[in-house]
């Protein structure tokens, strides 16, 4: 489902992801692309990390500038394998079966692997980095007891989760200060459920009554 919403247009996108009421950091709401948050942000400074374990459909950047109060760092992601994939399959089908929807869903991908690269990087998680680090007692006091804890297998750091809000923590080694906070994008974020209509009301309407006059002051 993820993969058939980047089809859509990134003001489309856009305007369905602010919508949403959930554990959003800033405005980095999901299917953000690279182009929109660098309009967002035009004073800031994006250095490509160019990670050692990302590949050519990845890319992490780091954010800074005046008015942020650490680094910002941004994980990206192109669909442009599962693009050409999908293209070829509803090109090879459209020999057979002619019909409108496969003609609109190839013209799709096709215009999806023509946008530049910072219109094909949509955004898959958020990590803020302060610049000096933050007492853990303030995540407790916003999001409650957290759901686990344990320590990372690459440096053995401490963190702590609420998976069910999509942020992690790592911790100082004596788990009293917070290094910085990972946010990840939930289902409900990602595929909020539309809002059900407000019913109309059964109850009879009450007559109107004439207001009293107030007294005039003297």
């Amino acid at each position: 489902m993820r993969k058939l919403l980047l089809i859509l247009s990134t003001s489309v996108i856009t305007l369905f992801c602010n919508a949403l009421q959930a554990e959003i950091y800033k405005d980095f709401v999901p299917f953000i692309t690279l182009k929109q948050v660098k309009l967002n942000y035009p004073n800031a400074n994006f250095e490509d990390a160019k990670p050692a374990w990302a590949n050519e459909d990845e890319a992490l950047f780091k954010m800074t500038g005046a008015g942020l109060t650490g680094t910002i760092v941004l994980k990206f992601s192109k669909l442009d394998k599962y693009w050409t994939k999908q293209l070829n399959e509803f090109e090879a089908k459209s020999l057979n079966e002619n019909s409108e929807s496969i003609t609109y869903l190839i013209n799709s991908y096709k215009t999806s692997l023509a946008l530049p690269v910072d219109e094909r990087l949509t955004l898959d998680w958020v990590r803020f980095v302060p610049y000096m680090q933050i007492p853990y007692e303030r995540l407790i006091s916003r999001y409650g007891k957290p759901e686990k804890c344990g320590s990372n297998t690459e440096d053995f750091t401490p963190y702590c989760s609420w998976e069910s809000k999509g942020v992690l923590i790592n911790l100082s080694d004596d788990k009293k200060l917070v290094a910085n906070i990972e946010y990840t994008f939930t289902d409900e974020e990602m595929f909020p459920k539309p809002q059900a209509e407000p019913k109309p009301s059964l109850k009879k309407k009450s007559p109107k009554t004439k207001p009293k006059k107030e007294p005039t002051a003297l």
